[in-house]
């Protein structure tokens, strides 16, 4: 189990599961959570049809989410890195942006 106050990787997944299952509060409080901006755009932003899939606005997510800019400069490093690996979506890629060139706060 991750220890109360450690600095967590939260993606759009993650975030809007948290939200469904009503235990965003409580996950919140307990860590530093630290996500790409995208996955925070992903997480609220209109799907195809339409629909949002959560209705909570982005400011309201970065109270509790350091939300870190990535640049399509560093995505196409990770893309190079990957090789092609089509199973990454793009807020994966940019957690992992963070990740590999050491962008995330300390």
């Amino acid at each position: 189990m991750v220890p109360r106050g450690s600095k967590v990787f939260i993606d759009a997944n993650a975030i809007v599961g948290a939200y469904e299952t009503g235990c965003w509060k409580a996950i919140a409080a307990a860590y530093k959570f630290e996500s790409a901006a995208f996955c925070i755009e992903e997480a609220t932003r209109r799907n195809w049809s339409g629909s949002k899939l959560i209705t909570v606005e982005p400011d309201e997510i970065k109270k509790w989410v350091a939300a870190i800019p990535v640049s399509k400069d560093e995505i196409v490093k990770i893309d190079l890195m990957l090789r092609g690996a089509t199973d990454v979506h793009d807020g994966e890629k940019a957690l992992l942006t963070l990740a590999q060139i050491g962008r995330a706060h300390v």
